[in-house]
């Protein structure tokens, strides 16, 4: 697609879906400013006026710039006339005006009493429909034609012969537009295009060999033929037509339609961009440069450019003109789209040129989003987006830089809004806007808040790769200040207590960190060591000889004396605490020690352990350990969605005629009286079934067979669904079936038949349980006929069915698609158990679902609210996901989902989910609907409702899409109630989905429903990832206050994990939940209070000490995902086993080649942390740096420096620029 690698390679359906997406943003808001022109009627409001043209000149713009630039591409080069013609009766109100020029046809045809001046402007008005394309217009008017003159005497017999054959035209052929969408290739396209033109050619030659042509159907006739015979005088004519003077279309722009309609009927094949439509060209030139009474707007340069594919010229206009399209916005995103499809560089060949002006379109619109004009919360983010994606990197740098800062300064009021901006500069892989951000938070937090000041300068030192000892320095200002290190302990008692008593980290804050313990438990050991610590600050000795005061003794021996003594050497201490050290100190030395030294006076004894032993001391400043708590990933069970089936009972539509079988049945028991009327048997069976009379249908078997091959196909469908839904399943009953449909053919059938017999080849299939289904017979679809042999009878049906496409109707595809399903799922009972091979051939498959699925795209306004859910489940679970036929099917789903019961809604949007289809209006409809289902539900009809709420919260979670405001408020409201209705399966998949489609804090109350009563019975039976998506959601959500819930779920973790019975990946998500359980932080989650966590930290420990033992040798054949997500858990904790440790390692080192540069991130920062190095891991991980195999990024870098500056490593790589 790129052009000598000046622009970034992307697929055609990636391109095709940015021009479909930018299009339906401009349609969107022009139907917000169409609300607000309604709402403002009364007032003078130009300003809306202003944007709604300018919008609607911006999405003409886009889809004509679309259609000629980026549709004509690999995939999609055919058609390109087809898509002009409808751009220009989509853009130009043409709808209206073609159905008002019909409706004008249709009153002279019916009140014109034969005049001549009315039949000729008739004849006008059908020739511009055909013109347009507008076949079944014509083929109405045609025929209502032929039925006002077939009594008319004094008509031509040769004009009525003309018009009859033309209508057989129109109404069998499909229109040039119908060809275009339904073709998928091109050369599908052409043949089709051809085969239309010759079936023309065919007809005209007719009508020619009569010798007497008609002015009124010559000019059809040699359109449709697409002849270059005579092209200047259809031209012509045509431009007579759509003239404003004398034809019935009165537009500006009728020279548009001019050259689109030449273009369309004569150089179909061609594209617009390939240089070869000269004609067209020169006809677009023409037109442009000699159009009268009218001035050249700008619009007009931009079609003309798009015609002749002419980007110098469409740049100029935009460039000069851009407000009149919309201004910045339109621009930039026509620009971008000619830079992916390569047009770019047609104008532009330098590639420098091409990235510059790409990037300049690019800063016009970011300072679109950045001004005042627009939500900062919405325009800075979309501005973020569009700065990334500019080439140049000093600009890209700054423009972000700016963005981000901004960002964070203005619109970003909480830490996680501030971790989200930090973590994006990260992305844009700009450290300095990180650090700056960081800088400014603990800037802001510095005299207020000092833990959370310390936590930001922490962040810092995660980003930076100096490591320089902010931390220390920042807590040496705070302790100069007076009573800054009273004011410092006891900030640290109260961290100490929500870390259940341990240090928080080392360096001076581990020893803060300390000193606040050891004040709450005075000990002279303990405080001894503090003042020896290379960590102690001078400003903190008073502090620690008032502590040493209240100690009894001191504890210390040898060097670790001396070293006390030494450190208080040069501290200006009165004569007390002299003597009080001193005192201290010699109560625990050695005896002759103890003697020796007591005799001496106390300054002599200073000075000799100065000048002895502290002559020269150094000090170690570590960093604290930065304990970093990330958001909760939401760990879901793979839900499987649930069938629901909506049996629809078959009626009988409308009876034959009576017909008798000419061979009377011969019974085996003459005394058995037999029903020989056909018509009256059918309606025995059908008597007896809803009578539950099976014996008497049973009876009627053998004569049913018999009968069989003279019934009509409306019998034959009605019986074959009759006994299916009974369950008969004798092979020779069903083996007639199959005969009579196949050798005797359907004669007159109706699309309900086919989708009858279909439905009931599936049902028996589908009951019958002891796996041996007589559908596996290979010879069942067969005959014996040696032509019939070789098609199977479901084939036959498929062709049956384009043979009587007209009958269809939505619920006759809505059951037809619903057999087709179960038919062709893979067999689930018995020896079949397991089996995925589909029955259906593909052939008939395919020509089924192309059948049903033209069918809705033609008849859209015919589709049926009863039959929506169906038909959409049934295309989904066929796997036929045409983006235009679902997108089409969600456009209507907007529109009935107000009527839809909760079955439907819950088929209807697990096809989306299916299908993949995202559409957030049809979305927001369906949870409107669900919302108030829902509200208005009784006790009474909670178990029927229950059956649909699992998967209707699953099908939202694959849906991937943004939490929806109204589906969050009614799972609040309303789970609740289902809760203990729901089976163990449903709970699996509902508890687990609410991590993502819920994002508050619920009420307790809430949390209660959800995480008690059922879901805590189940406990112990849950299977897979079921347990850990529970858990996981748990802690999510905040239901950390119930110590006994957690204490079930960890011993139930404890006894599969020992047992070996859970994957790798499964066993290893249950300990990151427990792991992840009791680590919030209070002020974020209301529910944890600081008892609460101790428990939960108490408990962790005795889940990795129960599970330690077993993990090493269960690790050997786990995947990458679980042995990294194990150590995160174990980093999280601060807790791992060394034999664990190495097995992980070991694990990772046999299959580091699966291992992306994340994982192995997470690998080396585990070493550093536990401080276990592995050998072998380590140079395999160096060298695929140092092959190029990963890219090391900055922060890759600064993780490596981190961990080998744990690891006391050195590694020259992490050192070159």
């Amino acid at each position: 697609m790129a052009e000598e690698g000046h622009e970034l390679e992307v697929s055609d359906r990636e391109l095709e879906g940015y021009a479909m997406g930018f299009k339906t943003a401009l349609e969107r808001a022009r139907r917000e400013v169409e609300d607000a022109l309604e709402e403002s009627a009364l007032l003078d409001w130009p300003e809306i006026d202003t944007d709604y043209e300018s919008l609607c000149r911006a999405m003409a713009c886009v889809d004509i710039v679309g259609i000629c630039f980026v549709y004509e591409s690999a995939t999609r080069s055919f058609g390109t006339a087809s898509r002009l013609l409808n751009w220009y009766v989509a853009h130009h109100d043409m709808d209206q005006e073609i159905t008002e020029i019909s409706s004008r046809a249709h009153d002279l045809l019916m009140h014109g009493d034969g005049e001549s001046d009315g039949e000729e402007e008739f004849w006008e008005c059908v020739q511009f429909l055909a013109c347009m394309d507008m076949s079944k217009h014509v083929a109405l008017l045609l025929t209502h034609w032929l039925q006002e003159k077939s009594e008319d005497h004094e008509v031509d017999q040769g004009l009525f012969d003309d018009v009859r054959l033309l209508a057989t035209f129109y109404a069998d052929i499909p229109s040039m537009n119908d060809i275009t969408t339904h073709s998928r290739t091109v050369a599908e396209f052409e043949k089709r295009m051809d085969n239309r033109m010759n079936l023309a050619y065919s007809g005209w030659s007719k009508v020619c060999a009569t010798g007497k042509q008609h002015k009124e159907t010559a000019f059809i006739w040699q359109l449709n033929a697409g002849s270059e015979e005579g092209m200047e005088s259809l031209i012509k004519r045509m431009c007579e037509l759509t003239s404003p003077e004398t034809g019935p279309v009165e537009s500006e722009t009728a020279w548009y339609l001019k050259v689109i309609l030449e273009y369309f009927w004569f150089y179909p094949n061609l594209n617009v961009t390939g240089g070869a439509v000269s004609s067209i060209v020169e006809s677009a030139a023409k037109l442009l440069s000699t159009e009268k009474d009218a001035s050249v707007t700008p619009m007009d340069v931009v079609v003309h450019a798009c015609l002749t594919g002419n980007v110098n010229e469409l740049l100029t206009t935009l460039s000069a003109d851009g407000k009149e399209f919309g201004g910045s916005m339109t621009v930039c995103h026509i620009v971008d789209l000619l830079y992916y499809t390569g047009s770019l560089s047609e104008a532009l060949p330098a590639e420098r040129d091409v990235e510059q002006y790409r990037d300049g379109h690019l800063g016009d619109y970011i300072d679109l989003l950045t001004s005042r004009a627009l939500h900062k919360a919405l325009g800075y983010r979309l501005a973020e987006d569009y700065a990334a994606a500019s080439h140049e990197e000093k600009l890209r740098r700054r423009k972000l830089s700016k963005i981000l800062l901004e960002t964070a300064e203005e619109i970003s009021p909480t830490d996680n809004d501030l971790m989200a901006v930090i973590k994006r500069s990260l992305d844009h892989r700009l450290p300095d806007v990180a650090l700056r951000i960081c800088f400014a938070r603990y800037e802001a937090l510095s005299d207020k808040d000092v833990l959370s000041a310390i936590r930001w300068l922490e962040r810092s030192q995660d980003i930076s790769t100096s490591r320089k000892p902010l931390i220390s320095d920042y807590l040496d200002a705070l302790s100069m200040k007076e009573g800054g290190v009273g004011h410092l302990v006891d900030i640290f008692k109260a961290a100490n207590r929500l870390n259940g008593g341990e240090a928080l980290g080392r360096g001076r804050l581990g020893f803060y960190s300390r000193l606040a313990a050891a004040t709450e438990r005075p000990e002279g050991g303990t405080i001894a060591k503090l003042i020896v610590s290379d960590d102690c600050p001078p400003e903190a000795l008073p502090v620690l000889l008032s502590e040493l005061r209240r100690a009894k003794g001191c504890g210390v021996q040898g060097d670790e004396a001396m070293g006390v003594l030494g450190r208080l050497q040069d501290c200006d201490l009165n004569e007390e605490e002299a003597d009080l050290v001193e005192s201290l100190l010699v109560e625990d030395w050695d005896e002759l020690i103890g003697v020796l030294l007591y005799s001496v006076i106390p300054k002599l004894l200073h000075s000799w352990i100065s000048a002895a032993i502290f002559r020269a001391r150094k000090a170690v400043h570590r960093g604290g350990l930065v304990v970093m708590l990330g958001r909760l990933g939401s760990g879901l069970a793979d839900a499987s969605e649930a069938f629901e089936v909506l049996s629809a009972e078959a009626t009988v539509r409308a009876m034959p005629s009576l017909l008798r079988y000419t061979t009377p049945f011969r019974a085996s028991d003459p005394s058995h009286r037999h029903i020989t009327d056909i018509q009256a048997l059918v309606g025995a069976v059908h008597t007896d079934f809803y009578g539950n009379s099976r014996e008497r249908m049973v009876s009627r078997a053998p004569e049913l067979m018999h009968f069989m091959a003279a019934m009509r196909p409306g019998e034959l469908g009605l019986v074959s669904h009759h006994f299916a839904k009974m369950g008969y399943r004798e092979k020779g009953f069903w083996a007639e079936v199959s005969r009579a449909v196949m050798e005797y053919g359907m004669v007159d059938p109706v699309a309900w038949d086919v989708a009858c017999i279909v439905n009931a080849f599936a049902t028996i299939d589908y009951y019958d349980e002891k796996g041996s289904s007589i559908l596996q017979d290979a010879d069942f679809f067969m005959t014996s006929g040696l032509f019939l042999s070789r098609h199977s009878c479901i084939l036959f049906l498929a062709d049956q069915l384009r043979t009587v496409v007209g009958t269809i109707d939505h619920i006759t595809i809505s059951v037809l698609l619903h057999g087709l399903g179960r038919l062709n799922e893979p067999r689930k009972v018995g020896e079949h158990r397991g089996r995925s091979s589909h029955r259906i051939p593909k052939e008939a498959l395919d020509s089924f679902l192309d059948t049903c699925g033209d069918w809705i795209m033609a008849n859209r306004g015919n589709l049926k609210v009863c039959a929506m859910g169906q038909s959409m489940q049934g295309f989904a679970k066929l796997k036929y996901y045409r983006d235009d036929l679902f997108t089409a099917l969600a456009e209507k789903v907007r529109e009935m989902a107000k009527d839809f019961n909760l079955a439907q809604l819950s088929m209807v949007i697990n096809a989306m989910a299916r299908s993949l289809t995202h559409d957030w209006e049809a979305e927001e409809a369906v949870c409107l609907r669900l919302e108030t289902i829902l509200a208005e539900m009784d006790d009474s009809q909670l178990p029927e409702a229950s059956n649909f709420i699992a998967g209707i919260l699953t099908a939202f979670l694959k849906l991937e899409a943004d939490c929806h405001p109204t589906l969050e408020e009614t799972i609040l409201r309303h789970l609740p109630r289902f809760m203990p209705l729901l089976s163990m399966t449903d709970i699996v998949l509902t508890v687990p989905s609410l991590a993502r489609l819920v994002q508050v804090v619920p009420q307790r109350e809430f949390l209660e429903a959800i995480f008690n009563g059922k879901c805590r019975q189940y406990i112990a039976a849950y299977e897979k990832e079921g347990l850990g998506g529970i858990m996981l959601t748990a802690q999510r959500l905040g239901f950390t206050y119930d110590i006994c819930w957690w204490e079930e779920a960890v011993e139930q973790a404890i006894t599969t994990i020992n047992r070996g019975r859970w994957k790798g990946l499964t066993a290893a998500s249950v300990i990151y939940a427990v792991a992840r359980s009791g680590l919030g932080v209070t002020s974020e989650n209301s529910n944890v209070s600081t008892e609460i966590l101790t428990q939960f930290k108490n408990m962790r420990k005795r889940l990795f000490e129960s599970v330690s033992p077993v993990l090493p040798d269960q690790v050997t054949d786990w995947h990458p995902r679980a042995v990294t997500t194990l150590l995160t858990a174990c980093v999280k904790t601060d807790y791992c086993d060394k034999e664990l440790a190495r097995a992980l390692f070991d694990r990772a080192y046999a299959t580091l080649h699966q291992y992306n540069a994340k994982d192995i991130s997470q690998l080396i920062s585990a070493m550093g942390v536990f401080e276990v190095a592995h050998g072998n891991l380590i140079r395999v991980v160096e060298q695929r740096f140092e092959t190029k195999a990963l890219v090391m990024d900055p922060g890759l870098m600064a993780v490596f420096q981190t961990a080998y500056s744990r690891l006391g490593r050195e590694w020259l790589f992490l050192h070159r620029r």
